[in-house]
């Protein structure tokens, strides 16, 4: 198979030189090949680039179920038994804890922090802990 491509390209080779069309085996091969290595390009980093803003995070996108009592995101405002919680959609959220339901004492819950939190949705926007948990 490859003899025989390698003869059909001697052969056009022999009649570019028949027709004064005195090309070397060099440039004819770089000039078939521009156009496929073009397309190539073109179809592999243009045409098949995935969008960048659709990309999610499977662990967020888990943790972005209010409706299942999974919600994540991060402390935006931390009082005594409140806190308020920036989901990873971007809507704010009022968690309403106590300190037991912190699962690990350890864990730095504070403004700027990412956490997980199960619990159940009470109202539109209020979220009651069941337990709390770092990111």
């Amino acid at each position: 198979m490859l003899k025989e491509k390698i003869n059909t390209i001697k052969q056009i080779l022999k009649d570019c030189h028949k027709k004064k069309l005195n090309m070397s085996l060099p440039l004819f091969l770089a000039v078939t090949m521009l156009p496929v290595i073009t397309f190539a390009y073109l179809f592999y980093f243009v045409l098949d680039k995935p969008d960048e803003q659709t990309y999610t995070n499977p662990l967020e996108e888990e943790w972005s179920n209010p409706q299942k009592g999974l919600l994540g995101g991060t402390v935006t405002e931390l009082k005594l038994s409140k806190l308020k919680l920036k989901d990873f959609q971007g809507k704010e959220w009022d968690i309403v804890y106590s300190m037991k339901n912190i699962r690990n004492q350890n864990a730095k819950i504070i403004e700027g922090n990412k956490v997980r939190i199960t619990g159940k949705q009470h109202k539109e926007n209020e979220f009651i802990a069941v337990q709390i948990l770092p990111w």
